[in-house]
C-alpha cells in the first residue's frame, strides 16, 4: 500500500516537474518572439510564436502568441484563423473582446459583411455597435441601424463616435423624408463639430439638404442658399462642396439669390467674410472627381465656357479606406513618422482618405510624397487641384 502512495506521489511530481520544465521552455520561447516583435523584427517574431504554438499547444502563452500574430500577419486567412483559434478555444483570454472586434474588422475589410455582423454582434463596445449601425445603413436595413446606433449613444463618451453616429441618422432621416427627428439630430451634431474628422463638412451638407428638401416652407430655400454657400467658403475643396453644385444650379434656375443666415449654425461654423456663388461660378475640379453623388431633385448644371484656369494647390493623398479606423492607423503612423498634424481624413465616394493640403510648390510636393512612399504607402499620390472659372452664356 505504502509502495503504491509512492508511486502515486511520484507520478504526480514528475508530471508537475514536466508541465513546469515545458512552460518553462515555452517562456524562453516567448520571451525570443517579444524580443524580436518590440525590434520590429516581425518576420524572426512570428517565427518564434509558430514554434512555440507548435511545441507547446498548451502553454498558457499561446493565446498571447496568437493575438500578436494576429496584427504582424498581412494575410487576411492566417489572421482570420488566428483570431478564430481565440474565439473557440480561449473565451476566458483577457483579450477576447478586442480579438472578436479585430475579426469583425477583417471581414468588413474584405467585404464579408454577413460575418462580420455575426462577430460585431458577439459583443458589446463602442466600435461594434457603431460599425453595426455603419454596416446595417449601408445595406439599407435602416431600423436595425438606428437601433444599433441609439445604443451606442447611450453608453459612448466618445465624441467622435458620437458625432459620426449623428451623420448615419442624419442620412437615413432625410432619404426617408423623417424631417422632424433629422431637425432634432442636426442640432445636437452641430455641438460636436469640435471632434469632426471632416471638421463638420458633411454636417453642412445635410443641413443644407434638409432645408432645401422641407420646402413647405419658402424660407427654408433661403436658409438652404445660406448653408451650402457657408460649406463653399468653409471647405471649398471638399467633395461635400462639389456635392452641392446642384443645389446652386437649381437656386440659379429659380432665381433664388438670398439667403437667410440661422444663428446656431453661424455660432459653430463662423460667419463667412462672404458667401460663394453671388457672381461669378466656380467650381473645383480634383482629377475625375466631380462625379458626384447623385441628387434626385430637379436641378440642370451651371452652364458656361472656361475663360481661365488656375492651380490653386497640390493635395498629397495616402490610399483610400472603406474603415476610417485604417485611416486613423495610417495618420496615427504618419503622425509618428514626422508630419504630425499635416494629414487629415476626409470623406470621398464612400472611402476615407487621409490627405494632406495647402502644399503651393511642385516640388515641395513631390519631395514629401517621395518621402511617404518609402515608409511603405505606394499608393500615395500628388493630386493637382486647378480653379476653372465659369461664366454664363
Amino acid at each position: 500500500m505504502k509502495y503504491l502512495i509512492f508511486i502515486l506521489i511520484f507520478s504526480i511530481l514528475t508530471l508537475s516537474y514536466s508541465i513546469e520544465l515545458n512552460e518553462t521552455q515555452a517562456f524562453i520561447i516567448y520571451n525570443k518572439a517579444n524580443e524580436q516583435y518590440r525590434n520590429k523584427n516581425f518576420e524572426e517574431a512570428k517565427k518564434y510564436y509558430l514554434e512555440l504554438m507548435s511545441n507547446y499547444p498548451k502553454s498558457k502563452y499561446v493565446p498571447d502568441s496568437l493575438f500578436i500574430l494576429s496584427h504582424i500577419e498581412n494575410d487576411f486567412t492566417s489572421i482570420i484563423k488566428y483570431l478564430n483559434i481565440i474565439k473557440n478555444e480561449y473565451p476566458d483570454f483577457r483579450y477576447w473582446t478586442n480579438s472578436i472586434e479585430k475579426l469583425a474588422e477583417i471581414y468588413y475589410i474584405i467585404g464579408n459583411y454577413k460575418d462580420a455582423i455575426i462577430e460585431y454582434n458577439r459583443i458589446s463596445t463602442d466600435k461594434s455597435y457603431f460599425m453595426l449601425g455603419f454596416i446595417y445603413a449601408a445595406n439599407n436595413f435602416e431600423n436595425l441601424a438606428i437601433e444599433n446606433i441609439n445604443k451606442l449613444l447611450k453608453i459612448t463618451k466618445d465624441k467622435d463616435l458620437i458625432y459620426k453616429s449623428y451623420l448615419i441618422l442624419l442620412k437615413i432621416y432625410i432619404d426617408n423624408k423623417n424631417y422632424e427627428d433629422a431637425g432634432k439630430i442636426l442640432r445636437k451634431a452641430v455641438k460636436y463639430k469640435n471632434w469632426a474628422y471632416d471638421n463638420g463638412a458633411r454636417l453642412l451638407y445635410y443641413a443644407g439638404k434638409y432645408y432645401f428638401l422641407r420646402n413647405d416652407i419658402l424660407s427654408n430655400y433661403q436658409k438652404s442658399y445660406y448653408i451650402f454657400s457657408l460649406l463653399k467658403t468653409q471647405f471649398p475643396l471638399s467633395i461635400e462642396s462639389t456635392m452641392a453644385n446642384n443645389y446652386f444650379a437649381f437656386f440659379t434656375k429659380n432665381n433664388i439669390n438670398n439667403y437667410e443666415i440661422l444663428p446656431w449654425i453661424r455660432d459653430e461654423f463662423e460667419k463667412p467674410v462672404e458667401l460663394a456663388f453671388k457672381d461669378d461660378k466656380v467650381t473645383l475640379v480634383e482629377e475625375l472627381e466631380n462625379k458626384a453623388e447623385k441628387i434626385s431633385i430637379e436641378s440642370e448644371q451651371l452652364s458656361g465656357n472656361f475663360v481661365r484656369s488656375q492651380v490653386l494647390e497640390y493635395v498629397i493623398r495616402v490610399g483610400k479606406y472603406k474603415d476610417i479606423s485604417i485611416a486613423n492607423l495610417v495618420i496615427t503612423d504618419l503622425n509618428k513618422a514626422g508630419f504630425k498634424n499635416m494629414f487629415g481624413i476626409y470623406l470621398k465616394d464612400g472611402y476615407f482618405v487621409p490627405e494632406m493640403r495647402g502644399i503651393t510648390d511642385l516640388e515641395t510636393a513631390k519631395s514629401i510624397g517621395e518621402k511617404i512612399i518609402n515608409l511603405g504607402y505606394t499608393d500615395t499620390k500628388v493630386i493637382e487641384i486647378v480653379k476653372l472659372i465659369q461664366y454664363r452664356d
